[in-house]
């Protein structure tokens, strides 16, 4: 648990270089942080404490982009489409979460499967609020099938998670091939918007 305000500029200093990474290396931290290596252990008790905070803030982060939009007023369809940019957005800006997530899809251990229970628990306000969505725009009533179309709606996000992964010369191939040029390492928002759609009108079409 994070209590004092070094432990919080810790733990803020490791998201900032995890967010970027995909992983930390302490002495990096310890430079970022303006502390020695031993105060890391000192704060946290170990690498793994810290590494346990740190996946704590990441869900929080995301939890926390959901929740305001639950309580705008839009229709459904805007609204999911809302909930996929805003985490489109937050993961292509913090590409190391993206090798956290497929960290967490590549090992099976009692640690990760834990994460993974929590990513798909129907308690979760996340998919309740995606589930409920779909369930108002569709009409379907068999919660499996609901379950099924979030499954779905939560996978549209790995073409933009590959996007991060692509090198320069990639990135350029694919600029040719989408007659699309790209300045930086961003996807381009019209783009980004027209996939959106599509995947959004595949998840709420009439069974």
């Amino acid at each position: 648990m994070v209590n004092s305000e070094k432990q919080k500029w810790i733990l803020e200093k490791a998201v900032e270089i995890y967010n970027q990474k995909g992983e930390i290396v302490i002495r990096e931290l310890a430079q970022a942080a303006g502390i020695n290596v031993a105060s890391v252990n000192y704060y946290f008790g170990s690498k793994e404490n810290l590494m346990a905070e740190v996946e704590k803030y990441l869900i929080a982060a995301i939890n926390d982009l959901i929740a305001p939009i639950e309580k705008e007023e839009l229709p459904g369809r805007e609204k999911l489409k809302k909930v996929l940019y805003a985490l489109t957005e937050y993961f292509v800006k913090n590409p190391g979460t993206i090798k956290y997530f497929y960290t967490i899809l590549g090992i099976n251990n009692e640690h990760n499967l834990l994460l993974l229970k929590h990513i798909v628990d129907r308690k979760n306000p996340y998919i309740q609020l995606c589930s409920r969505i779909i369930q108002e725009e569709t009409g379907i009533t068999d919660e499996f099938e609901v379950f099924c179309r979030y499954l779905m709606f939560i996978c549209s996000l790995v073409p933009p998670f590959l996007f991060c992964m692509l090198d320069a010369d990639m990135l350029r191939q694919l600029s040719d091939f989408m007659n699309v040029s790209y300045t930086e390492k961003e996807i381009p928002k019209d783009l980004l918007l027209k996939y959106m759609d599509t995947t959004i009108g595949l998840v709420l079409s009439k069974p």
